[in-house]
């Protein structure tokens, strides 16, 4: 599902809703939730730099980079240009530390671009998940999943991520990992403005490969054999008395 503030509907894409990309020594994807268009800077600037990048947080470190630029672009759009100032000069000259100056500061800090960018991948360290968002004051703000081993973002991040708690863990193999990640992607459709198209991909030595049509069928009936048969335990009823 894309949206965009300067456009009042909200519409399914056919693009992917990710970009894979592979180095000599990095294999991974990008994702993003929020605004239409700044993303596609964003893949612009990866996609320039992909044959130098060895590192997954080398990408990180890029996304994280354009991002900020975005943002300072769009302040100094939505703020400054009018007056006939750049950001630059606003900072440079020490315009933000006074008189009405200070107000358009906070105005900056507060600003945000409603973009969730995700980098998941493979390099020599092993697998990672990190997350590029708005952090108020703190421009690109930076987190790492390593620990959990998973992220969502979107409209129906918080059900994919109850999903993916009480379900995920690292011993499960690849296929039941992928079965994990479609009953999230389907209970996150639950939420409003959520679309009912999945992309999914699986990230390992050989580089980024995008789960085809027919994996994606078979996931859909496994999930609606397992899900939609036993919505509750049999002899539920037998079991409790009240």
């Amino acid at each position: 599902m894309v949206t965009d503030r300067g456009l009042p509907i909200e519409f399914e894409t056919s693009d992917s809703k990710y970009k894979q990309y592979r180095s000599e020594q990095v294999e991974f994807a990008i994702s993003s939730a929020g605004v239409a268009l700044p993303p596609s800077t964003i893949h612009r600037a990866v996609s320039s730099s992909v044959d130098e990048i060895e590192t997954l947080l080398q990408v990180v470190n890029l996304v994280k980079k354009t991002y900020i630029n975005i943002k300072q672009k769009k302040f100094e759009e939505e703020f400054l240009e009018q007056r006939g100032i750049s950001f630059e000069e606003f900072y440079d000259s020490g315009m933000h530390n006074s008189g009405r100056g200070e107000t358009w500061d906070k105005f900056y800090s507060d600003f945000e671009l409603n973009l969730d960018v995700i980098v998941s991948g493979l390099d020599q360290r092993g697998a990672n998940t990190y997350r590029v968002s708005d952090g108020g004051a703190f421009d690109g703000l930076t987190e790492s999943f390593e620990s959990i081993g998973f992220d969502a973002i979107g409209s129906g991040s918080n059900l994919a991520r109850d999903t993916l708690t009480s379900r995920y863990s690292r011993d499960l193999s690849v296929e039941e990992g992928l079965y994990v990640l479609y009953a999230a992607l389907q209970n996150s459709s639950q939420a409003p403005g959520v679309g009912s198209e999945f992309d999914i991909t699986v990230i390992d030595s050989s580089g980024p490969r995008e789960i085809q049509a027919e994996e994606i069928a078979t996931l859909n009936k496994a999930f609606y054999d397992m899900e939609e048969a036993n919505p509750y335990p049999e002899a539920i009823g037998e079991q409790l008395d009240i």
